[in-house]
């Protein structure tokens, strides 16, 4: 009698593991056609494919950031997978020059969390690259980093 109630404890927790893994990991990556979360800052059209960047307040702070970077097939409007991304921010001032490099994290396939630092408040370039399937490519635009 009590080798079947711990039997049932057991099996009841590791249903409940289970359960729990299987909504964190749901959570963590949206699903291909729900919208990323954020606030749309900038969208940039590459090689057939609409670039959005995410950003909780819809502008990179300085401090600490994380951005979402989604990639959609223009015509089929469809996340789709460019392989290793690379994101960086400069800013050039009269003697003197900045960079921050960045740390992204596939969050699913087209989509891609970005963790990067503006340094200061102002106007930075941003660049984006990325090497996969979807072949090669680079943009860049001006995104301003507020207080």
């Amino acid at each position: 009698p009590w080798r079947a109630a711990l039997v049932t404890a057991l099996i009841a927790a590791a249903a409940i593991a289970g359960y729990q893994a299987w909504r964190s990991q749901s959570a963590a990556a949206p699903a291909q056609g729900a919208p990323a979360s954020g606030v749309l800052f900038a969208s940039r059209t590459v090689n057939g494919m609409n670039v959005s960047f995410y950003h909780p307040k819809g502008q990179l702070q300085s401090g600490d950031n994380e951005v979402l970077v989604e990639f959609r097939d223009s015509a089929s409007g469809k996340r789709v997978d460019v392989g290793t991304v690379k994101f960086d921010l400069n800013m050039d001032m009269p003697g003197m020059a900045m960079h921050s490099g960045s740390t992204v994290t596939v969050r699913g396939p087209g989509l891609y969390a970005v963790k990067v630092s503006g340094d200061m408040a102002g106007d930075w370039v941003a660049k984006l690259s990325y090497d996969g399937p979807r072949g090669s490519g680079t943009l860049g635009f001006t995104v301003n980093v507020a207080q």
